[in-house]
């Protein structure tokens, strides 16, 4: 999971989402991707409902709904309105396909296109992988976001030396010891005590 800080994060993580098929060298455009898309005007306006699967999920079971509907609701931390939110993402999505488009052509490379994202079998694997011991993010403060950037560095090594602080005491025995906001697996496995967030 990465925390997204800062209003330019959210915005950048959405258009990043949406251009993945562009930049995965398979459509010239994300609109164009065959499969389940999400456009900018889709933004904290679109829903989905879907009939409950016949297979699976007892029919008798009032746990399971006959339909499930899922709502692309605004996000409030991005501090901005539903339009401008909308516009932010547009711009950032037509620069990561353009951004995409020159590098395929830098490379030599052409897109795939719709029919042959529809011919390719569903059993087929990807053939790139990530490479092993590479750097997982944990926050993303959005371009030319120095001070946030900072900020939030400094806040998770904070929390990192509280909780190895904690977790070496609750070890030693000590079972009251306090851990800090944002402890989860800890408190869900073993019931420790947690400071308020």
């Amino acid at each position: 999971m990465v925390e997204l800080t800062t209003p330019a994060a959210i915005v950048e993580k959405a258009a990043y989402v949406m251009a993945n098929p562009v930049e995965a060298g398979l459509v010239f455009h994300a609109r164009d991707w065959p499969g389940v898309q999400t456009t900018p005007a889709q933004l904290g306006a679109a829903r989905w409902s879907a009939p409950r699967p016949g297979v699976y999920l007892d029919p008798d079971n009032p746990a399971w709904p006959k339909t499930a509907t899922l709502a692309l609701v605004h996000p409030e931390r991005s501090h901005m309105g539903p339009e401008e939110f909308r516009t932010q993402v547009r711009d950032e999505l037509q620069q990561r396909e353009q951004a995409a488009r020159e590098r395929l052509r830098s490379e030599g490379r052409r897109f795939a296109g719709r029919r042959a994202v529809l011919t390719t079998s569903r059993y087929s694997r990807a053939t790139s992988w990530e490479a092993r011991g590479s750097l997982t993010p944990t926050f993303a403060t959005g371009r030319g976001q120095r001070d946030a950037y900072l900020l939030a560095a400094h806040s998770l090594r904070t929390f990192r030396q509280a909780y190895r602080d904690a977790l070496a005491q609750w070890v030693q025995g000590h079972r009251e010891v306090l851990f800090p906001a944002g402890t989860l697996k800890m408190h869900t496995l073993h019931q420790v005590r947690v400071a308020p967030g």
